[in-house]
């Protein structure tokens, strides 16, 4: 007995179907920008993957709206967006923050090491040029280079710099701070340079003072330095 085929009509088998599209390609990618903004948070160089994530829904959002009858992928390319302007706001204000308290906190220690200059603490001031490990109490620091030759040849050398001998000689001086620096960032280590001007009577001087934060380490707190110091004009401040 022969099997008779009943073929399907050709509309059924007919695989094009007007009501698909495909997802853009340019609103994925512009997801996954906006999940990647979250390294914004870590460093400034990175700040350029929420401004790529930013420009890439912005085209990917054009596009769908050009060809909507073939393009989908609308919500995506917003939800690339919205991580990527939230991301890209959150690292240019922690950034923000970070440089205000930094600049804050070397200005303390700045101004405190310019200070005990002009009082003539040399050896207190010369502790801050230290490591926090290595640095000793106000009460002790005198009588170590009083005591310890080497210690009080190297106090020696720092009261005879420039900038050590030309302030120590200035009688109460005001020490105001005219250019805060702009903290710089490398790895863990933090490096500032604000710029000060020492008023005494008709002399004034200008300072400018690097400082440098370490980072924290077992039993001992980051803590600023006093890196380098030198005289200065007051182009710098400008």
């Amino acid at each position: 007995m022969a099997l008779v085929s009943n073929p399907l009509p050709t509309d059924a088998v007919d695989d094009t179907d007007p009501t698909y599209r495909r997802l853009s390609p340019v609103a994925v990618i512009a997801a996954v920008a906006g999940i990647a903004s979250a390294t914004a948070l870590v460093a400034p160089l990175l700040w350029v993957v929420p401004v790529a994530g930013v420009l890439l829904a912005i085209v990917a959002l054009r596009s769908i709206a050009q060809r909507t009858e073939s393009l989908t992928g609308r919500g995506l390319a917003l939800f690339g967006l919205a991580l990527s302007l939230g991301f890209g706001v959150g690292a240019v204000a922690k950034s923000s923050v970070e440089q205000r308290l930094h600049r804050a906190a070397a200005g303390v220690v700045a101004e405190k090491f310019l200070t005990l200059l002009a009082e003539d603490k040399t050896a207190e001031a010369f502790e801050l040029t230290l490591d926090f490990a290595q640095r000793r109490s106000a009460d002790t620091a005198a009588e170590y280079y009083a005591t310890n030759p080497t210690a009080a040849e190297r106090l020696k050398t720092f009261a005879a710099e420039r900038l050590i001998a030309e302030v120590i000689p200035l009688d109460k001086p005001s020490v105001q701070q005219v250019d805060p620096g702009v903290a710089q960032t490398t790895g863990a280590r933090v490096a500032i340079a604000p710029v000060y001007l020492l008023t005494a009577g008709d002399r004034q001087l200008y300072a400018i003072v690097q400082l440098d934060r370490s980072p924290a380490r077992l039993g001992q707190p980051a803590a600023w330095r006093v890196a380098s110091y030198a005289p200065t004009s007051p182009s710098a401040s400008n």
